[in-house]
């Protein structure tokens, strides 16, 4: 019963890398498409913590960081934002970040 359940698990990790490299090279191939002054269209969340963060989030017209806003159908943001590399580090890096701008 084990070896089938490790079989079975094996398996699906293969297929779970296989799906993520699928998606993966299908959003490359359009970004190569893309024209650089064009931004994303829209970007689609199907899993997060918050159930009302999960769905489609369109552009705002906003802009942060020179990123982009987006923002969804419960008025959450998804914005790119400057995050620490590190709690012993000073140095700063890009992160996308959803979240309530009211509540902020």
């Amino acid at each position: 019963l084990q070896a089938a359940y490790a079989s079975a698990m094996a398996q699906e990790q293969q297929v779970d890398k296989l799906k993520e490299l699928k998606i993966k090279m299908a959003v490359d191939a359009y970004e190569k498409r893309r024209p650089a002054d064009k931004i994303m269209h829209h970007y689609w969340i199907k899993e997060a913590g918050d159930p009302e963060a999960i769905g489609e989030y369109f552009p705002t017209g906003d802009e942060r960081c020179d990123a982009p806003v987006y923002r969804n159908e419960n008025g959450l943001v998804l914005s790119r934002e400057r995050q620490p590399m590190g709690p012993d580090t000073e140095q700063e890096c890009f992160g996308w970040v959803i979240g309530n701008m009211a509540e902020r």
